[in-house]
C-alpha cells in the first residue's frame, strides 16, 4: 500500500454534496442518482448546442452562459467525487458483502412478509435501532465514508441498507436491498 493511499480516506460524498457549512446535505451522494446526472449532462449539451447554433436571443445569452457554467461546475464536482472512490473497490466490496449478509439476517423472509406473520413492530425496531454489529474495519470505513455514526459497535438496519446501496452502486452493481431478502 502506498503512502498516498494510506493518507487518503474513502469518501462517498464530495464537494457537490456539502452545504455551506461543510455538512452532507442529502442521504445519498449526487453520483448515486444516475437519472439526475444524465439529465444534468443532457441539459449541458442542449445549452452548448443552443449557444453554438445561435438559437438564443442576444439578451438571454449571458444568463444561459452563466447557467451553463454552473451546471458544468456541478457536473465536474460530482465526477470528481466519484473519482475519489477509485482505489477503494476491494474495501467497498468486502464491506458491502459483509453488510449484505447482516442485512439479510435482520430481514424477515419474503414468505413471512407475504403470510403476514412478520411482526411490524419488530421490523420497525430493526430498521431504527442499532441491531447490526460492525465487525470489520471495512464496514467501519464504509460507515465513516457514508457519514454514519457507529453507536456501541452497532448501526441500524436502515443505516446498513443505505451504506450497502451506496457501496453497491459505486461498484456498478445491483443496489436494491430487496434482492437480499430470503424467499
Amino acid at each position: 500500500m502506498t503512502e498516498e493511499k494510506k493518507e487518503k480516506k474513502l469518501k462517498f460524498f464530495g464537494e457537490a454534496d456539502l452545504n455551506r457549512d461543510g455538512k452532507i446535505k442529502s442521504d445519498y451522494p449526487s453520483w448515486y442518482h444516475r437519472q439526475q446526472m444524465e439529465d444534468l449532462d443532457e441539459g449541458i449539451r442542449q445549452k452548448e448546442r443552443a449557444l453554438e447554433e445561435d438559437l438564443i436571443p442576444d439578451s438571454e445569452k449571458p444568463l444561459m452562459r452563466s447557467r451553463l457554467k454552473q451546471e458544468r461546475t456541478l457536473s465536474a464536482k460530482v465526477n470528481d467525487s466519484m473519482a475519489e472512490i477509485k482505489g477503494f473497490e476491494e474495501i467497498i466490496s468486502k464491506g458491502s458483502d459483509e453488510l449484505g449478509k447482516d442485512i439479510k439476517e435482520a430481514m424477515f423472509s419474503r414468505s413471512q412478509m407475504d403470510k403476514g406473520v412478520a411482526d411490524p413492530h419488530e421490523e420497525a425496531r430493526r430498521i431504527s435501532e442499532p441491531v447490526i454489529k460492525v465487525k470489520s474495519k471495512e464496514v467501519a470505513e464504509l460507515c465513516e465514508a457514508a457519514g454514519i455514526k457507529i453507536r456501541e459497535g452497532r448501526i441500524t438496519r436502515g443505516e446498513a441498507e443505505k451504506i450497502w446501496k451506496i457501496s453497491r452502486r459505486s461498484l456498478g452493481e445491483i443496489s436494491n436491498v430487496e434482492s437480499l431478502r430470503k424467499p
